[in-house]
Formats: structure tokens, C-alpha cells, sequence
């Protein structure tokens, strides 16, 4: 019903290889002029707290985003997502959340300037929302935790037919949701910098040890209706001790701090619109 749902519109956006749903969503959202929950509601999807590890997510794609050439590239995510569920019953999220007040919080995204940079259409990997995926392997830096000019870390879904910043829509995922500004503004932090920050050879291994365990999961096959059950049989200190990493590993602005790299603080072109519902 669901990919059914999804033939029946025009200029949906393929999802790029390793895409988020999160990610696919918002952008599916603006091609079609409509708001994140207008579009899910279409779709028959009720509104997910995070659509990153959704099981209804993956019970409706996990089978079938093969079948459908606009989605493929979703794989990645169902696969880690049916993992997720695996780990989680050991040991909770791996996923990243942040304090939204009020004891609440929220999903939230890294991201890679160089990747947000080079797209023709950016996207967020889902790899992005990993505690523990820390670095981007194909340019090597760090990844960046929040915009550089509010602070504030990526959150999505958003609906960028109503996120009015900057005096109209956002103009892509490489802009912020909240202030509109550029992700991209600053230079990223490369692995040598990192090291001089202090991130020793034994870090950086324990580094890309975990983001390949990870990026194993990931290409594990889309229609793996098995794997839940294989990654449950291993021993869950096993699997929980293979998402690990130590809480000492600097992130991209304790990098620039050390390194004398950060701007000078300074106000927002244009104060930050509330959050659009989504």
C-alpha cells in the first residue's frame, strides 16, 4: 500500500545511497509543496517521534525498497534500523538526542560539510545519527554537531514549505532549520588537525573500528528479514561492546577551540523563527 501510495506521485526525489528516512522525508515533503505531516499522512504513516529507527518504517520498505529504483537507496537504513532494534535491548539508543526541555527530547543529526558541500541535492545520512560515528570516512574530518551560527543541531524531519527563515522557504538541507544560515560556513576539521587537537592514533582507531561495524550493518542486504535474529545471536557484550567508544574523543568544535580556530561570536542575521509544525 505504502509504495503504492508513493508511484502515485509526481517528482518524488530519489532517495540517495545511505539517506536517512528523516532525511528522504523532508525532501519528498517539498517536491510534492506540502508540510512533513501532510505528506506522511498521505503516505498512511502515523507522525514517528523519530523516524530514524522506526519499525513500522521497516516493515514497510524492509522487503520492497529494492523493488522501487526511487528508493533503494534507503537500504542502508533499514537494515541499521532492524539492528537497532537488537541493541536498543541491550542497552538503549545508539542514536543521537538532545535536551528539548521540559525532561523531553529530540532527535538530532551530525553532519559532513564536505559531503552537505558536494551534493547536488543534499541529503543526511543515516549513519550521521550515530553517537559513535564521529568522522567522515570519505573526506576525512570530523563531523560538525551543530550550525555554526545558532547552535543549534540539525533536527529532522522539517517542513520546508513553512520554515520561513531567511524571508522565505529553506532552500536546502545544507541550510538550518532554525536560523536558515549556512551548515557549511566554516572549514571542517580534517583528522590531521584532529590530531594536533590532541585525538591519538589509538582514538582515531577505536574510531574507525566502530564506524566500519557500523558500516558493515548497513550493507548487510535490504530484504534481510533475518537479521535481527543474527545480530541477537551474538553475545550481547559482544555487540553492545562494538558500538563503544570512549567519552575523551574530542568532537569538530573542541577540535577548533584547541586549535584557536573559532569565529568570534556573533548574532544571527535574523533571530530564529519558532519551530514550524511538522
Amino acid at each position: 500500500m505504502l509504495l503504492t501510495k508513493v508511484r502515485q506521485l509526481a517528482y518524488v526525489p530519489t532517495a540517495a545511497q545511505g539517506e536517512s528516512p528523516s532525511s528522504w522525508i523532508t525532501r519528498a515533503a517539498l517536491s510534492q509543496g506540502v508540510r512533513i505531516r501532510a505528506f506522511t499522512n498521505f503516505l498512511g504513516w502515523k507522525f514517528a517521534y523519530d523516524w530514524d529507527q522506526d519499525i513500522l518504517f521497516t516493515r514497510a520498505f524492509g522487503h520492497e525498497v529494492a523493488t522501487m529504483p526511487e528508493l533503494v537507496g534507503l537500504s542502508e537504513a533499514t537494515n541499521l534500523i532492524s539492528a537497532l532494534l537488537v541493541a536498543r535491548a541491550f542497552r538503549g539508543s545508539h542514536l543521537l538526542y538532545r535536551s528539548s526541555g521540559a525532561g523531553r527530547s529530540a532527535p538530532f543529526s551530525r553532519y559532513c560539510v564536505e559531503c552537505l558541500e558536494e551534493a547536488v541535492s543534499p541529503f543526511f545520512r543515516v549513519q550521521w545519527r550515530f553517537q559513535n560515528w564521529r568522522y567522515c570516512p570519505k573526506h576525512e574530518c570530523l563531523l560538525e554537531d551543530a550550525c555554526p551560527s545558532c547552535g543549534i543541531p540539525p533536527c529532522l524531519p522539517i517542513s520546508m514549505m513553512c520554515a520561513k527563515r531567511q524571508g522565505g522557504i529553506l532552500r536546502s538541507l545544507k541550510h538550518c532549520g532554525k536560523c536558515g544560515l549556512l551548515l557549511t560556513k566554516l572549514a571542517p576539521v580534517t583528522l590531521q588537525q584532529a590530531r594536533l587537537a590532541g585525538i591519538s592514533d589509538a582514538d582515531l582507531a577505536t574510531m574507525q573500528r566502530v564506524q566500519a561495524h557500523i558500516e558493515e550493518i548497513s550493507h548487510s542486504g535490504s530484504s534481510d528479514a533475518d537479521l535481527p535474529h543474527r545480530m541477537s545471536a551474538r553475545k550481547p557484550e559482544v555487540f553492545v561492546e562494538s558500538f563503544s567508544m570512549p567519552s575523551t574523543i574530542i568532537d569538530a568544535t573542541q577540535a577548533r577551540r584547541r586549535l584557536g580556530l573559532l569565529p568570534p561570536v556573533a548574532m544571527p542575521a535574523v533571530y530564529p523563527y519558532p519551530v514550524a509544525d511538522r
